[in-house]
């Protein structure tokens, strides 16, 4: 519980920090440039996953096992053969779509998304990488600090002197302004974790014996992470399509402003995974179950202190976006009935990731995409944004029911070691 807090400690810290600078760019741009940088941050997180092709979570998987079987040699393996596969696949996707972006009957609006969202998922996909072998040592103050901390300061560094050269804040110049935050924060994350894993083996060679098994083995979580990314970020995607940027960013604040909700669910998520991968791999059902009930009743009890204080804040908060946002605080009680939801399934999705009950994870997430996109069509078309936060709210209630369900009457009884 020391990490978890720890971690959360950070987490706020880094919520400051970010819900600020979110703060000072939706005040210094309009609402149309503000909701196309939204629409680029919201792309790339609903596409780092993918890009990062499952071995972030494959490292959760195999290196607490390793380190337990003195299999240091494979753990070097492992971070050499994630660090260039996802390196060289995601830019290879990011070429794709720049290509694909000019031959499409789309915008040139559009075309920029694009492109700044190719430039950004290769550093982000790496990024992913890295945080999961940091959450799969322990090292969870490394890639806390570095992307909750570091990152937004650099952002905030960027656009500041902007602001006194006088230069323009639009949608182009902030989504560069993201690009390079990205780049310069992932290649001192993979310095550090570099740093890290070989101090005290410089003499050891990487074995690269089982890249065909780290592969298979992160292909079912790819699927998993790449329907988890969509749930989480997809209906702020949606709402952009469905409506406009400017309503996108309305929604993506409302959803800003429930970060502390989303960062204490996280510290425990960080810190939980590698227990249970302790506990799967020495088979015991005991401490697995004492585990999960622990994290469970963490998670709720976080969840609920948090989105309280949040609702209790969430008037003043929306104001310092300025003029256009404080009408939002209907959407953010909406919100965060949803972030309730997420909480009472504790960290059941983490647990069944561990175990590798990916079908099932596969079998929840798709029913809840599915059921997400017709909530939230339905809704919108009626109810507006009140509608698309409603929607999300009760896709997360019919996701948390499904994963406690397949933990309780599936995970505890038979677990993969």
């Amino acid at each position: 519980m020391y990490d978890a807090l720890v971690t959360f400690v950070i987490r706020v810290a880094g919520a400051v920090i970010a819900f600020a600078l979110q703060a000072l760019l939706a005040r210094l741009m309009t609402t149309d440039d503000y909701g196309q940088y939204v629409l680029v941050w919201t792309w790339v997180l609903s596409l780092g996953s993918f890009a990062a092709l499952g071995l972030a979570e494959s490292a959760v998987r195999f290196l607490p096992r390793y380190i337990t079987r003195d299999r240091t040699a494979d753990t070097l393996g492992f971070f050499e053969f994630g660090t260039g596969t996802i390196g060289a696949v995601s830019s290879l996707f990011a070429l794709f779509a720049i290509v694909a972006s000019q031959w499409l009957p789309i915008s040139l609006e559009n075309q920029k998304v694009v492109l700044f969202v190719a430039l950004a998922l290769p550093f982000l996909a790496v990024e992913y990488f890295l945080d999961g072998i940091a959450r799969a040592m322990g090292w969870f103050k490394i890639t806390a600090v570095t992307i909750y901390i570091a990152r937004p300061l650099v952002i905030a560094l960027f656009i500041f002197a902007m602001y006194r050269m006088q230069v323009e804040l639009d949608a182009e110049s902030t989504n560069t302004v993201l690009v390079l935050a990205l780049a310069s924060t992932a290649i001192a994350l993979y310095l550090h974790v570099r740093h890290a894993l070989w101090t005290s083996n410089k003499d050891l060679l990487p074995r690269l014996t089982l890249q065909k098994l780290w592969l298979r083995s992160s292909l079912p979580m790819l699927v998993v992470s790449t329907l988890d990314d969509l749930l989480m970020y997809g209906d702020v995607v949606l709402v952009g399509l469905l409506l406009s940027p400017a309503d996108a960013a309305v929604y993506f604040v409302a959803g800003r402003v429930l970060a502390l909700a989303a960062f204490a669910q996280y510290a425990l998520y960080f810190v939980y995974g590698r227990i249970f991968s302790l506990a799967v791999a020495g088979g015991n059902k005991i401490v697995l179950r004492r585990e999960f009930l622990r994290s469970t009743a963490a998670t709720v009890a976080t969840t609920v202190a948090a989105v309280g204080i949040t609702v209790i804040l969430a008037p003043y908060l929306l104001k310092l976006f300025g003029k256009d946002y404080p009408g939002a605080i209907a959407f953010v009680w909406l919100l965060g009935l949803g972030f309730l939801a997420r909480g009472v399934g504790g960290q059941a999705h983490e647990l069944l990731m561990i175990a590798g009950k990916q079908t099932e994870l596969v079998i929840v997430n798709t029913l809840a995409i599915i059921a997400g996109i017709v909530l939230i069509t339905l809704f919108t078309h009626d109810w507006g944004l009140s509608g698309a936060a409603l929607g999300a709210a009760l896709t997360l209630v019919i996701r948390s029911a499904a994963l406690v369900s397949f933990v309780w009457f599936n995970t505890m009884t038979t677990v993969e070691t």
